[in-house]
């Protein structure tokens, strides 16, 4: 099974390729979901499509009961940081 990354990596790469795939996604992600993935949605589940902009970037924050150790903390604090364009620079200071 692929991860959740891993499936939004193909969602957004099928979304880049097929304009027609895009738009249904931004009007009804469910049905375009569903569609994509060969199954519909678990019942009650609800999924947002946002596509970043030259100027709007988004970060997207787990669920409250997920939680990251000190250890996962310390790995990415200071690392790279990914623009609004994907590039990713990196903090030294």
């Amino acid at each position: 099974m692929a991860s959740r990354a891993q499936a939004e990596a193909v969602i957004a790469a099928k979304a880049s390729a097929d304009p027609a795939f895009k738009a249904k996604l931004l009007a009804d992600p469910a049905s375009a979901l569903a569609e994509s993935l060969g199954s519909p949605l678990p019942p009650g589940s609800k999924v947002t499509i946002l596509q970043e902009t030259a100027t709007e970037s988004y970060i997207v924050l787990p669920a409250d009961s997920w939680t990251v150790s000190e250890k996962e903390l310390a790995s990415v604090a200071g690392g790279c940081w990914i623009g609004t364009s994907g590039s990713c620079g990196f903090v030294t200071g």
